[in-house]
């Protein structure tokens, strides 16, 4: 009875540290999240704020780190300065890292606000910037001590998440977060500001984003246009044409009653990568395989070479180009030469042939002679023969018959048309690398 019992308790002392490291495993708990070294608030108020952090990051399956620093010696960018920290304090909550991060240099009276991860693509540009501007008007109150300054905006960001359902960011048949709950009762919307560049990849610097995101927002508001950059890291089984069209759909993109948009989506899954060019409804006799294809020979080069970011903004160059000047300049596939069999330089090769032809088979009458057989191994040189390779490689081993929706671009890219998972049409050209 003893030895069950002592057995019994090595056995819990053995699970132990296993469940507490499972109900820690979306973010680490022993990292302090609020970090004052100005000396602003007291130790009691500085432990408080720290503890309103942690015991709402599982709730709110977000992170809310802040620093608030005395000097600033870093050699480079706040924003820079923030993603280093972040990074390297190991913030975040699941395997996006998702959180947003408050970062105040008192030296040089500047504050940042930075978002990650999901936090980061679920925030429309507007609400960040609100957010930043509810920051600034609880600095500019003087009279406002720091302590409850900093409580307001952790109240604030809180009902932020909340707003924007982070919480359930990760569905339980494991699809994205933007992705419906109900595809059958599924109703398109039109989202209030969605992002113009989610980069749900995280291969764009902070930078490189932002100025994606001007440029995206910039023809948008010109041209009265619906168009987004998306990247991902996977498709979760469909399709990049199927994955991107939902994308468009389920995130409330598109402008009218028809949903019309086009998003440029970069999949860099392994074994899965390309990029597609998808438009939906009106926009579709806009994006025809020749301007997708076009697209394709832009950015081919930087594709392949892993210039991402190059890649993005000459395709966003290109279609603000086109729309200033009212016109899409087109690339045209490379295709074979024809050659003209036909005219009379043929009849004369044909009587020179002919006529060379009888000369040498006259010659070759004159010369034959009967011999005994031998063997094929004759016939070569020897040492003449080197089988390098013992393996057969065939030019079709597969052989799959689809329903023909619009003939490829040629050059390697494709273009077909289909149905999003929520029943609204596409159009898709790309191509995979």
């Amino acid at each position: 009875m003893k030895k069950r019992f002592f057995a019994s308790i090595m056995l819990i002392f053995i699970l132990l540290p296993i469940l507490f490291i499972r109900a820690e495993e979306n973010y680490d708990g022993s990292i302090y999240r609020f970090n004052d070294y100005t000396g602003s608030v007291t130790e009691a108020e500085s432990q408080m704020l720290n503890d309103k952090i942690n015991i709402s990051i599982e709730p709110l399956k977000t992170d809310f780190p802040i620093f608030l620093l005395d000097t600033f010696d870093f050699d480079g960018e706040l924003w820079e300065y923030a993603d280093i920290v972040y990074e390297k304090n190991k913030f975040g909550y699941g395997d996006k890292k998702d959180g947003i991060f408050l970062v105040i240099d008192l030296q040089n009276n500047r504050f940042g606000v930075y978002f990650y991860g999901k936090a980061d693509s679920n925030t429309p540009s507007a609400k960040q910037i609100e957010l930043r501007d509810k920051i600034k008007a609880l600095f500019d109150d003087e009279e406002t001590p720091y302590y409850a300054i900093f409580d307001r905006y952790l109240d604030i960001a809180f009902e932020l998440a909340r707003e924007w359902n982070l919480e359930k960011a990760d569905k339980q048949d494991g699809m994205p977060y933007w992705y419906t709950d109900d595809v059958e009762g599924f109703q398109n919307y039109h989202a209030e500001n969605p992002p113009r560049v989610v980069d749900d990849a995280g291969i764009l610097t902070e930078e490189q984003k932002a100025e994606l995101t001007e440029q995206v927002q910039r023809i948008c508001d010109t041209y009265d246009y619906s168009y987004v950059i998306f990247t991902d890291d996977s498709t979760h089984g469909l399709s990049k044409e199927v994955y991107g069209a939902d994308f468009i759909y389920y995130a409330g993109y598109g402008k009218g009653d028809d949903f019309s948009t086009v998003c440029f989506f970069l999949c860099l899954e392994e074994g899965n990568r390309g990029w597609r060019t998808i438009s939906t409804n009106s926009y579709e006799e806009v994006y025809t395989s020749d301007v997708t294809y076009t697209i394709d020979e832009i950015v081919d080069s930087d594709m392949r070479s892993g210039n991402y970011f190059t890649a993005l903004k000459n395709q966003a160059d290109y279609i603000e180009k086109s729309l200033a000047e009212g016109n899409f300049e087109i690339i045209e596939p490379r295709k074979a030469k024809k050659t003209n069999f036909f005219g009379w330089p043929l009849i004369v090769g044909i009587i020179i042939a002919l006529v060379i032809a009888g000369m040498v088979i006259a010659d070759m009458e004159a010369k034959m002679r009967l011999s005994t057989a031998v063997s094929a191994n004759e016939y070569l040189a020897k040492g003449s023969l080197n089988i390098r390779n013992k393996s057969v490689q065939l030019m079709y081993s597969t052989i799959t018959r689809t329903k023909k929706q619009e003939s490829s671009s040629g050059g390697g890219s494709s273009y077909s048309s289909g149905s999003a998972s929520s029943g609204g049409s596409y159009s898709a050209g790309g191509r995979d690398f």
